[in-house]
């Protein structure tokens, strides 16, 4: 007999619970139900995220600030048949993936791309030109010429340039 006693007070008070979880109050407790279809993926069924409190859409880009601090070139002088090394100092306040960082310029004979993803703060992105055996040759003339960065995904744009010296 006691033990039916305890089986019937068991059954009631799970039962109880049970009932107040399945069932959401005016105070908003019970569960969250999805309306998750079945199937399988690539039926024409409705998309599992559509509408979903739960799993909100990602921004396809953050609000991000970012900016080209400086052009850092090795040296002030290249003649003839030098590698030209750079760095792009570009700071961002978030994280973004693949960004398109830039060089151009020296009389549009430099064009490097490159793909990065940029973390919050500064970031380095190198750069190396070879000028050619005989610049003059090579379409380039002895004098003051520019070197330009820029970065660039979706609406995120900077862009920064610095002069650089090139002599025969």
């Amino acid at each position: 007999m006691k033990a039916l006693l305890v089986a019937l007070v068991f059954v009631l008070v799970f039962g109880s619970i049970w009932a107040t979880i399945r069932e959401p109050s005016s105070s908003g407790g019970g569960v969250l139900e999805a309306n998750v279809p079945s199937g399988v993926a690539g039926d024409d069924g409705p998309d599992v995220n559509e509408g979903s409190p739960l799993l909100p859409e990602a921004p396809e880009l953050p609000d991000a600030h970012v900016s080209v601090e400086s052009i850092d070139i090795e040296k002030e002088l290249y003649h003839s048949n030098e590698l030209m090394k750079f760095t792009a100092l570009i700071y961002s306040d978030a994280v973004i993936k693949d960004v398109s960082v830039q060089a151009s310029g020296i009389s549009e004979k430099l064009n490097i791309a490159k793909t990065v993803t940029l973390l919050e703060g500064g970031n380095a992105v190198e750069f190396e030109y070879s000028l050619p055996s005989c610049n003059k040759c090579g379409g380039i003339s002895a004098g003051t010429h520019e070197i330009t960065v820029s970065v660039h995904k979706g609406d995120i744009f900077a862009e920064s340039s610095v002069p650089v010296e090139i002599q025969q």
